[in-house]
């Protein structure tokens, strides 16, 4: 599924003007490809699938419009907390969304549509499905601690030592990631890390570090990779056992999305049966 949406985006992407079709997307030697040479293969390899997509996501639009029903910006918000939440913290929850094959931009679209699916559909989880939900499961719903991370990231160990320095000085840690860090993306948002759940098992070595710090505290100089690290925690969660108030949304959206899983397909099927759908797309 993952693959077939960032087919989506670079089809919209190649042919919303078609004007452009004989630009120069690539040069092989003396042999050029145009835009128009990638959007055929790209047709012909994943278009019908990409396709269907597009006419589920429109056949639920209509249905919305419809009943009036819409997503607004603080939903997605709140479901994506809820999600990071349920994957182990941030930084799980975007490996997740990596390796499934999707941008930070294409997981909140494909998060509002599930919304507005659930909205059209009518799915509602009852309190005492969340009830029997949280005694099956209560020990998996415990929250692990939790710290959120600044970093400062720098190619050699000599500018990692400065920025220690820096900071044992009492400089704030965004001033001295944005000034000291080598990495153009990690000077932009002034080391912001994420937050990190305790045995995610995301990162070994981040965690080894990460957990041992309290707030305000950060790390020595460490060799990652071929960079030198400095963790810095801005603030930590201790660990929370699970209680029935406070998982209570997180198994709302836990048994939403099963719900969802279930009844999506049969639902678009039974659009595609009432709703004209004409495909005009050739593939060959």
């Amino acid at each position: 599924m993952g693959s077939r949406v960032g087919y989506l985006v670079l089809l919209l992407a190649l042919v919303q003007i078609p004007a452009r079709a004989q630009e120069v997307v690539a040069e092989v030697g003396t042999e050029r490809i145009t835009r128009a040479e990638l959007v055929e293969r790209l047709i012909a390899q994943s278009g019908a699938a990409v396709l269907e997509e597009l006419i589920a996501e429109r056949l639920l639009l209509q249905a919305a419009r419809q009943k009036g029903v819409s997503v607004s910006d603080s939903e997605v918000d709140a479901r994506i907390q809820i999600l990071q939440q349920n994957a182990g913290g941030v930084e799980a929850f975007n490996q997740l969304a990596a390796t499934l094959g999707f941008t930070p931009k294409q997981l909140r679209e494909r998060i509002r549509t599930q919304i507005l699916a659930e909205k059209t559909l009518g799915l509602t989880v009852s309190d005492e499905e969340i009830q029997r939900h949280f005694e099956l499961n209560r020990p998996r719903l415990d929250i692990p601690a939790q710290v959120k991370l600044r970093r400062v990231v720098c190619e050699t160990e000599a500018k990692a030592k400065q920025a220690h320095e820096r900071l044992k000085r009492g400089e704030p840690i965004a001033k001295v990631a944005a000034e000291m860090s080598d990495y153009p993306d990690v000077r932009a948002n002034q080391g912001e890390f994420g937050v990190w759940r305790q045995n995610a098992g995301v990162d070994a070595v981040i965690e080894s570090y990460a957990f041992k710090l309290q707030r305000g505290q950060f790390t020595e100089p460490f060799a990652y990779g071929s960079d030198y690290y400095i963790l810095y925690a801005e603030e930590v969660i201790p660990a929370q056992a699970a209680t029935l108030e406070n998982a209570r949304e997180r198994i709302r959206v836990i048994l939403l999305t099963e719900k969802w899983q279930a009844a999506y397909p049969a639902w678009i099927a039974e659009q595609r049966r009432t709703v004209p759908v004409k495909i005009l797309l050739k593939t060959e």
